[in-house]
C-alpha cells in the first residue's frame, strides 16, 4: 500500500537517481526529481514535498544548503542525506539540520526502504505536533513525542532548551553523554530520549557502571548484556533498544578500553568516522564530572571512549540554577503519591502553602531533584510541612556559617601573594562588599584598598615586561 507522502530526489548522478526512484516510487504516491540546486528549489517552491534525499555535492552548489531552505519553505519536511563522499563535518551539519537519516554510497534497496519508512513515520509525527500546536484538542495517542514529554517535567529555559536539542536528533542512532550532579535527572532524561525515538515498545537496559566489578567479570557481565541486545535486534524479535550507563567514570581505564572495543566489534558500516557506524542499539552515557576532558588531560577517562561519546554532550543544570522548576516538580511528586495513597489530585496544591512553597524555591537542594522528591515524601508521610521546611532552611543556615569560616589560601607563593589571595576571598565571600569585607578582617579600608590595588599593579608591570 503506497503513502499518501510527496518524495523528492535530489541527485545529480543519473544511474543513481533513477535506481533511487525505483526503489522509492512503489512505496509513496509521487517521487519527483531534480538534479541540481536550482531545479530542487523550484520544484520546492511550486509542491509540497513530504521528504527529501539530497546528495551533498552537487554541480552548482550543496545538498545541505538545499535541506536548510527546504526546512524553510515547509517546515515539516523529512531529509535523508545521500552520498559518497562521508565526512565528520557534513555528518553534524545534517544532524543539526534534523536529517532523518545519512546514507553512504553504495546502497542497497533495503537500506533505502527502512531510510525512506523511517523519514515517513518522522513525518507523520511532526504532522501530529503541528496540528496539536494548532489545535490543542487534539492528542493523538501514537504521539511519542506527547507521550515522552508526559513523563519529563521541563519548566525551565535551560530544560526546554534542552529537549528541543534531544527532540531535534533523537531519531538518529548517535550516543549522548549526559553531565550533571547527582539527582538532576539523567536517567530520567536517558529514558525521554529513548522515548522520543519511537522506542516505546523496545528494551532500555540500565547498568551502573560504578557497581561492577573491574577487569575480565566487568566486561563479561556488560558484554553479555550488549551481545543479548545486539542478538534481538539482528533477529528481529525486537528494534533497536538503549543502553544507559552511569557513572561511566567509574570505569577503571582498562574496562573503558574493553568498552571502546566491543563497540568496533559490533559497529557496521565500515567508516572510520563514529557517526556514520550503525549499531545494535543506542548507548547514553552519564557522568557527574563538570568536565570529563580534564579527565582525559590527567589520563583518567579513555581518549577514543571520550570522543566517542562526546558527539552529542548536554549539560543538566542543577536544581538551584532553575529554581522556576522547583514547584511543578513538587506538584508532580505530590500528584504521583496521590494516586499511591489515593489522596485527590484536587488537593495536592493545599499540602503546601505559598509561605511553605517559596521556603522549598529558595532552599539550594544540593541532591537536586531526588532531594526535592524524598522532602515531598516527607512532608506528605508527616504531614508536616512546616516543620520539614524549617529543617531545611536550619540546614541551609548551618552549611552557609560553614562556608563563610571556610576559605582556601595557596601554599606556595610569597606572604603578600597570599595575603592577596585571602582578601580576594574574603570579599567574594562578603558579596562584593568591600567594606563589609575590611570589617570582617579588622582591617581598615583603605589599607584593603591598598593591598588590592597594589597587587593589580604588581599584575600590569609583569604583564608589560613579557610583551
Amino acid at each position: 500500500m503506497q503513502c499518501p507522502e510527496t518524495i523528492l530526489v535530489l541527485e545529480d548522478d543519473l544511474l543513481i537517481s533513477r535506481l533511487l526512484t525505483k526503489f522509492i516510487a512503489p512505496e509513496t504516491r509521487r517521487v519527483l526529481v531534480a538534479s541540481n540546486v536550482a531545479e530542487g528549489l523550484e520544484i520546492l517552491r511550486s509542491n509540497h514535498v513530504d521528504v527529501i534525499f539530497a546528495d551533498i555535492h552537487l554541480p552548482d552548489g550543496n545538498g545541505i544548503s538545499v535541506i536548510r531552505e527546504a526546512l524553510r519553505i515547509h517546515p515539516g519536511i523529512v531529509s535523508v542525506v545521500v552520498t559518497g563522499d562521508p565526512s565528520l563535518e557534513s555528518a553534524i551539519e545534517a544532524m543539526h539540520l534534523g536529517v532523518s537519516d545519512y546514507v553512504k554510497k553504495p546502497f542497497n534497496r533495503e537500506k533505502i526502504i527502512t531510510s525512506l519508512r523511517r523519514a515517513i513515520s518522522r513525518s507523520e509525527v511532526k504532522k501530529l505536533m503541528a496540528n496539536r500546536e494548532t489545535d490543542p484538542s487534539v492528542k493523538p495517542e501514537n504521539d511519542l513525542f506527547q507521550q515522552a514529554d508526559a513523563r519529563f517535567i521541563a519548566v525551565s529555559d535551560s530544560m526546554q532548551e534542552i529537549l528541543s536539542l534531544i527532540n531535534k536528533v533523537s531519531h538518529l542512532d548517535i550516543p549522548f553523554l549526559l553531565q550533571g550532579e547527582i539527582g538532576v535527572g539523567k536517567k530520567a532524561l536517558a529514558r525521554h530520549i529513548h522515548q522520543c525515538n519511537g522506542t516505546l515498545q523496545t528494551p532500555f537496559t540500565y547498568i551502573n557502571c560504578a557497581t561492577q566489578n573491574s577487569g575480565r567479570q566487568f566486561y563479561e557481565s556488560v558484554s553479555s548484556v550488549l551481545v543479548q541486545t545486539a542478538e534481538q535486534v539482528s533477529a528481529g524479535t525486537t528494534g533497536k533498544g538503549t543502553v544507559f550507563l552511569e557513572d561511566i567514570e567509574q570505569l577503571s581505564l582498562s574496562d573503558q578500553k574493553q568498552l571502546l572495543e566491543f563497540l568496533g566489534e559490533h559497529a557496521t558500516g565500515g567508516h572510520s568516522c563514529s557517526v556514520m557506524y550503525e549499531y545494535p542499539f543506542r548507548l547514553i552515557a552519564a557522568t557527574t564530572k563538570d568536565d570529563l576532558e580534564a579527565e582525559v588531560k590527567q589520563g583518567r577517562f579513555h581518549r577514543g571512549l571520550f570522543d566517542y561519546l562526546s558527539l552529542m554532550p548536554v549539560k543538566v543544570p542543577p536544581l538551584r540554577e532553575r529554581r522556576e522548576a522547583i514547584k511543578p516538580l513538587g506538584l508532580h511528586f505530590l500528584r504521583q503519591l496521590g494516586s499511591v495513597w489515593d489522596f485527590k489530585n484536587k488537593y495536592s496544591h493545599d499540602r503546601i502553602n505559598e509561605t511553605e512553597w517559596q521556603a522549598l524555591i529558595n532552599y539550594d537542594w544540593p541532591g537536586n531533584v531526588h532531594e526535592l522528591a524524598a522532602v515531598i515524601f516527607r512532608i506528605i508521610l508527616l504531614n508536616d510541612c512546616l516543620g520539614v521546611t524549617n529543617q531545611l532552611k536550619q540546614a541551609q543556615e548551618s552549611s552557609g556559617a560553614d562556608k563563610a569560616e571556610t576559605i582556601s589560601i595557596p601554599v606556595t607563593g610569597d606572604f603578600k601573594s597570599m595575603e592577596r589571595h585571602m582578601i580576594k576571598e574574603v570579599v567574594k565571600l562578603c558579596g562584593g562588599n568591600k567594606t563589609t569585607a575590611a570589617k570582617t578582617l579588622r582591617m581598615h579600608r583603605r589599607t584593603l584598598y591598598r593591598i588590592l590595588n597594589q597587587g593589580k599593579q604588581d599584575q600590569d608591570m609583569h604583564q608589560a615586561s613579557i610583551s
